[in-house]
């Protein structure tokens, strides 16, 4: 893709939800998406490039300029990309719970007894 507004227009439709949903998630309105949609943009604000990578999973430079890892997902390993893959399979609304595992275990307040009761392997934890 030759230039930002083919590259904005690639991630926008690449993304899963509706314009009104990456609206929501980058802070900008429907319609807004919808342009960028077209590919036409010349220029984006760093502050709503940002929250595009972010919820597309697009390098904000590769947006912006076309170089670089095309994907956030090229810098993390395989074992975080299939962490965050099955987290995006979990719908808004259930993942509160799952954000609270993780923070429990990450506090150190996740005993071995513990780990047992929600079914995971001790030696894997």
């Amino acid at each position: 893709m030759k230039n930002l507004g083919e590259r904005i227009a690639h991630v926008i439709k690449s993304y899963p939800g509706n314009q009104t949903e990456l609206g929501n998630e980058v802070g900008v309105s429907r319609g807004a998406v919808s342009q960028w949609k077209v590919g036409e943009a010349k220029a984006i604000k760093a502050e709503n490039l940002f929250p595009l990578a972010r919820a597309t999973g697009y390098s904000p430079e590769w947006i912006a300029t076309g170089k670089g890892p095309k994907h956030i997902l090229n810098m993390v390993d395989e074992e975080e990309i299939n962490l965050i893959e099955s987290y995006r399979k979990i719908p808004k609304n259930s993942r509160a719970t799952i954000k609270a595992v993780i923070e429990v275990a990450l506090s150190g307040l996740l005993e071995a007894d513990d780990l047992d009761e929600v079914g995971i392997d001790k030696k894997s934890a």
